[in-house]
């Protein structure tokens, strides 16, 4: 990845490729499929503040290509997302917040090709207590594809 990095204390910027991994990374990950790895090109912040920290982007997700040194920005997707930590005393708390959005222009399924605007809301609570390991994640996804509404939520236990 080249990224280029500048920091004051509390605040960092990346600028370049880089990836994203956030959450268990079912909706943000650094893997598009298991021998793939998912990069992007745009800028982030973080924000550091005691137990909080707040990450915000704007990228675009790269294409992979065949050639070497030949990958580039996928012409047709945008995608940005804020995305704050808390920690509290036995457990952590992920929560999305600022309604991650994807763009895509052509995006293909079943139903056909169409642009696509899509929202995630999600929590992820998760941690260790004694011997027990636990993670709950809740997701609401809405917004257009086409003529179409997209809304649907999903809950995952494990």
């Amino acid at each position: 990845m080249c990224a280029f990095h500048w920091g004051v204390g509390f605040l960092t910027f990346r600028l370049g490729r880089q990836e994203l991994a956030y959450g268990s990374s079912r909706l943000i990950s650094a893997r598009e499929a298991p021998n793939v790895r998912q990069s992007f090109d745009g800028v982030k912040a973080i924000l550091n503040l005691g137990g909080w920290r707040v990450d915000a982007f704007a990228v675009k997700p790269v294409r992979t290509k065949t050639g070497a040194f030949d990958d580039d920005p996928d012409p047709d997707q945008k995608f940005w997302d804020s995305t704050l930590w808390l920690q509290f005393p036995g457990c952590r708390v992920e929560m999305l917040t600022l309604l991650p959005r994807l763009d895509r222009n052509n995006a293909h399924f079943d139903q056909g090709t169409a642009h696509e605007i899509r929202h995630s809301l999600g929590t992820r609570i998760w941690g260790r207590k004694a011997e027990w390991d636990y993670n709950f994640e809740f997701v609401y996804q809405f917004g257009t594809f086409g003529s179409g509404d997209i809304q649907h939520g999903r809950r995952r236990l494990t």
